[in-house]
């Protein structure tokens, strides 16, 4: 009987709940009927589609506005990358966790406060009516530009490497780039090619070495104001330049040396002199009896200077030079540090109290592990070769007076002239049987009112009368001795309106110097024909010329 009892609840419990479903179901299906009962307008949107441009930290208000809204709920949603959508607001229930977005349920308006850069992007209003229907606004948020460079912030690479430099700038408007270089122009190195965001430097080389910055514009904020940075560092072998290659001294004096030293890694520089080694080890600063070895770093403008003890030698780095810091103390040609070569180091090598032992060949030795190289300076007593001074023009008829200068840390001695026609029938002729080889000795005596301090006419070898003497000086050794010497030399019976080619050398308690280059000079023209003539009978170098004629006619 109790079976009976519970078998009959259990069916009329199914029998209650199929009837109880049944009529869910019924009620789900009526209630969207008279949702889409065809006698109920649908909702309209009242507001039109707009497009609204605003700038960081504004606000804006995105309008819904609609009419017949009955029981629909509002939907809006943002557009997102990848064709996804946001969904915002649902009815009365905010979806979007931000303070930022506030709708007002009665006017259906959205507002976004505070805009940020991710607020970009498309809005939809959406009532789900079928078909569904739509308002769409497109919000576009202006932002000054934000710079990223995709590599480190120090690039090492070796000289002839292909370099790429990525420049990510992001902004709305889309930014302008450009690319500069805090060590110079762009345009000052050898290759370059800027692609929009990229800076390629196809064979770099060790100029290219700086920090590059990528600034970006798009008219908001601050010109250029956005910007990134980058060093780049290329590696080298050693480069080795001798300020001088020839430095005069004498007994008793003081004397520099110095090498400019260039290379990535920083090379170590050691001296030798006459191959044998002043400082064995790679160091900055030496002593070593009379000589000393430093370096000299210079930070920008401001010299800083490592000095060793007080003895012999004394080698200096200077860092980083500016072309105008470095003067010139001496006649030779020298290489001074220009816009491709500003990192190098000065490296100077001073003698104090110098002896004939310390005359010979110096050696400035730069060593990194890519390579090595070395620059040779030459210490000597011996005189430089004369410069000439003189115009090439005489103002007289029948001489030409010579006006020379020169550098010895002796008072110069001895001078010798050779010199003889320079053209015949236009030709420019230089045989060595037809020089005129003329040589005086300069006796030191007391200095006249005039400044000359020596004067003599001791024509030891050659023609003709001569005449010379020294004056004056520019620089004085440490004896209070002339270390530069004005010479002046005249030589007569020249042949009127004539071109003369020559060349001199000067002598010291040391020896000759090296022959001077050759110049031109030329005596007055515009003789009278006449005295032209009676003055060139019997002169040797007529007597030359015709010579040259006969050479010449046996050739041909």
């Amino acid at each position: 009987m109790m079976t009976s009892v519970t078998r009959s609840r259990r069916g009329t419990s199914l029998v209650c709940l199929i009837i109880l479903c049944r009529g869910l179901v019924l009620g789900y299906e009526e209630y969207y009927e008279d949702f889409y009962d065809s006698e109920t307008e649908p909702p309209v949107f009242t507001a039109r589609s707009q497009s609204f441009t605003v700038e960081l930290g504004q606000s804006v208000i995105i309008p819904c506005d609609a009419k017949n809204k009955g029981d629909y709920k509002l939907v809006i949603k943002k557009g997102v990358s990848g064709g996804y959508e946001q969904l915002l607001w649902v009815g009365r229930e905010k979806m979007a966790r931000t303070r930022r977005l506030q709708l007002d349920t009665q006017t259906l308006r959205l507002s976004i406060s505070q805009i940020r850069a991710t607020d970009d992007g498309t809005y939809v209003c959406y009532f789900g009516t079928n078909p569904p229907t739509k308002l769409q606004h497109k919000l576009v948020v202006h932002y000054p530009p934000v710079v990223l460079l995709s590599v480190s912030p120090e690039q090492r690479v070796r000289e002839g490497t292909r370099v790429t430099l990525n420049c990510d700038a992001r902004g709305n408007p889309e930014p302008i780039i450009h690319w500069s270089r805090l060590e110079g122009s762009l345009a000052k190195l050898q290759q370059h090619l800027q692609q929009h965001q990229q800076l390629v430097l196809p064979n770099v080389t060790h100029e290219a070495s700086g920090t590059y910055t990528c600034s970006a514009d798009n008219g908001l904020g601050l010109s250029f104001s956005a910007s990134a940075s980058a060093s780049l560092v290329v590696e080298y072998p050693p480069h080795v330049i001798a300020e001088q290659k020839t430095v005069r001294s004498g007994e008793g004096g003081y004397l520099e040396m110095v090498c400019l030293v260039s290379g990535e890694p920083k090379p170590r520089v050691r001296w030798t002199h006459d191959n044998q080694i002043i400082t064995p080890e790679f160091t900055d600063t030496f002593s070593k009896g009379h000589m000393k070895a430093r370096k000299h770093n210079m930070d920008s403008s401001e010299y800083k200077i490592h000095y060793s003890s007080s003895t012999k030698y004394n080698v200096d780095q200077y860092g980083t030079a500016n072309p105008s810091d470095i003067t010139t103390r001496h006649m030779d040609t020298k290489t001074h540090p220009t816009e491709s070569n500003i990192q190098d180091q000065r490296y100077i090598l001073t003698i104090e109290d110098v002896q004939e032992a310390d005359f010979g060949f110096y050696t400035c030795l730069a060593e990194n592990n890519l390579g090595k190289d070395t620059a040779t300076i030459q210490v000597t007593g011996f005189p430089h070769p004369p410069q000439i001074m003189s115009s090439s023009e005489s103002d007289k008829y029948h001489s030409y007076t010579f006006k020379w200068k020169t550098e010895s840390y002796y008072p110069v001695t001895e001078i010798m002239l050779k010199y003889q026609h320079k053209q015949l029938n236009g030709t420019v002729i230089m045989l060595d049987n037809f020089w005129e080889h003329l040589t005086t000795v300069i006796a030191p005596n007391n200095t006249s009112p005039s400044g000359i301090t020596g004067r003599a006419y001791v024509p030891v070898v050659g023609k003709g009368d001569i005449q010379a003497n020294e004056k004056g000086n520019e620089k004085a050794n440490s004896s209070g001795q002339n270390v530069i010497h004005h010479l002046t030399l005249t030589v007569n019976n020249l042949e009127s309106g004539l071109d003369y080619i020559g060349n001199a050398k000067v002598k010291n308690r040391y020896g000759w110097s090296a022959d001077s280059e050759f110049f031109t000079f030329s005596t007055k023209k515009g003789l009278p024909m006449a005295i032209q003539h009676a003055t060139s009978i019997g002169s040797t170098l007529h007597k030359n010329v015709v010579i040259y004629i006969i050479v010449l006619l046996l050739k041909f």
